[in-house]
Order: structure tokens, then sequence, then C-alpha cells
């Protein structure tokens, strides 16, 4: 078996539907769906199309995978969210990009909205020339203008769907455990990358991803502010020193204000709904630091 796709489930019965649903090309392939203690019976809906191993609690995202990573025997692990959607090309053209690039072990594609608007789907780590670049907006600037399609190393890509050699993975170590959900993606490919494995992003090969779909399920509850935030602190407390996270979360502070400002502004010109998102969000950060 050369692909194994786990796809990691918490109460999003319809998307998961979907995406399953979108897996109708693939060949040489095994599904399992790893339930992290679901509110609905995974297996009563989904056992006929793919494996389903249940969990009477919410392990979190990277624990979840290492699970079952163990017992996997497939030569490359497909890490996946469940609000994806593959296009009628999307397997085919991956199967194409590793069979093409065998020295390539770990990577991402494009993510895209469901209008087909392109996502972020790689990003920089948690550190200060980033949290620099975001108070200058350069980040915001490059991601609103980044149209390449250019197949290149980036730090990190996105942990909703990562491609990763099944030896390559473990050779990593897989996902550090301490983390719940956010960063741990981070964390991979910075570790990744003191093993000289460098992370891909390939913007040719495109995927719907659900996230943020409209203005109201992209609000960040506190609950998610905090988990964002430890995430970021975990990864600064095992990669750098205390010095260096009290700084990087001063400028934090100093970026998310600014963003309130901007945001503020905007709004009371366009009036549009989104800028009373991102402030909630903004606020939402705030209070979690």
């Amino acid at each position: 078996m050369k692909y194994h796709f786990i796809i990691i489930e918490h109460n999003s019965f319809e998307y998961l539907k979907e995406f399953i649903n979108s897996l109708q090309n693939i060949y040489d392939s095994k599904i399992t769906i790893f339930n992290n203690n679901s509110s609905y019976n995974v297996e009563e809906n989904f056992s006929t199309v793919a494996e389903v191993i249940n969990s009477t609690e919410n392990l979190g995202y990277g624990k979840a995978i290492n699970q079952v990573v163990k017992i996997s025997e497939a030569d490359y692990i497909f890490i996946c969210n469940s609000d994806l959607i593959f296009f009628e090309n999307t397997f085919s053209d991956i199967d194409n990009f590793i069979s093409s690039n065998p020295e390539i072990k770990l990577f991402g594609i494009q993510q895209l909205y469901p209008v087909q608007k392109r996502q972020y789907s790689y990003g920089e780590f948690p550190s200060l020339k980033e949290i620099i670049k975001k108070i200058l907006f350069i980040n915001q600037l490059l991601i609103r203008i980044d149209k390449s399609n250019n197949i290149r190393e980036v730090e990190y890509v996105d942990g909703a769907f990562i491609v990763v050699e099944r030896k390559t993975f473990n050779e990593i170590g897989g996902f550090d455990e301490d983390y719940f959900f956010y960063s741990e993606d981070a964390d991979l490919c910075f570790r990744a990358r003191k093993k000289n494995i460098p992370s891909i992003i390939n913007p040719n090969i495109k995927i719907i991803h659900h996230r943020g779909a409209s203005s109201s399920t992209n609000l960040i509850s506190s609950k998610k502010a905090k988990l964002f935030i430890n995430g970021i602190s975990l990864f600064l407390d095992k990669h750098h020193s205390i010095l260096y996270k009290k700084t990087y979360f001063s400028l934090f502070r100093i970026q998310l204000i600014l963003s309130l400002i901007v945001n503020w502004t905007i709004h009371l010109f366009t009036k549009d709904s989104i800028y009373i998102t991102k402030i909630s969000n903004n606020k939402e950060l705030l209070k979690a630091i």
C-alpha cells in the first residue's frame, strides 16, 4: 500500500461526508478516520468506506495522527483535516508529483476557499522576524499578492493537509504530543529542517479547505484563542530562550493593537462585517496572551 489517508474527525459530519465523497479516484490507498470523541456515531456512518478508530477522549491533533502512523504500513501518509474536498485530479496530481520527485519527503499543496480563492497554505515559524513583518503588515501584503505557482521550500506547510513519507515522519519523531492543537505543524517542520528535510509547497495542486468559509465560521472563540496562544508559547519554550519569548509576545501585543486600530478604521469607511469579525478575533487573542 502506497498511501494512507489519516483524517482527524471531531463533530464535523457534513464536512467529513463531503470529503469522503470526493475521494472517489484514489487507488493503492487506505483511509482511516480517527474519531476524536465526536458526539455522533462515526463508525455507523463511515465504516463501509473507511477504517474508523474511536477514542473516548479528544486526544488532540498530533497525538491522534501518531497513533495511526504507528500501525500504518503505507509509504506515504496524508495528514488531513476533515473539512477538505479533493478535486477530480487532486489525487492523480499528487501521485504524479511524488513519482517525479522522490527526493521530496514532506510537502503541502494549495488550499482554496470554497469560492476558490487562495488560502495561505504555508507559514513562517513563530519568530521575531515573523512578528515584526506582521507589525509592518508585510505578511498581509504578501498573502494578497502571492500568485506564484513556483514549487519551493517554505518554513512550514499548513497542518490541514500534509503529505509526508512515513519513514521520514518517524525519523523526525512524529508530532510532538505536548501540542494539543495549533503550532504542531510548525514544530514538525522545524524539527524536519534540523534534519535537513525541507518543507515544500506545490501551489499547482489544489484542494478545497472550508476553513473560514464565512465570517461567522471564522470567528475565534476564547477557547480557540487560548489554544492558539498556548501553541505559540509552547513552540517558543521548546525552541527559544525565555527572553526571546517575552520579546515575541510584547511585539505580538503591539501587532494586535495596531491591527485593531486598522480594522476599526477600515470598518468605519466600508461597513464591511468581515472587519467586525477581525476586531473580535484581535480582542480574543489579546485576552489570551
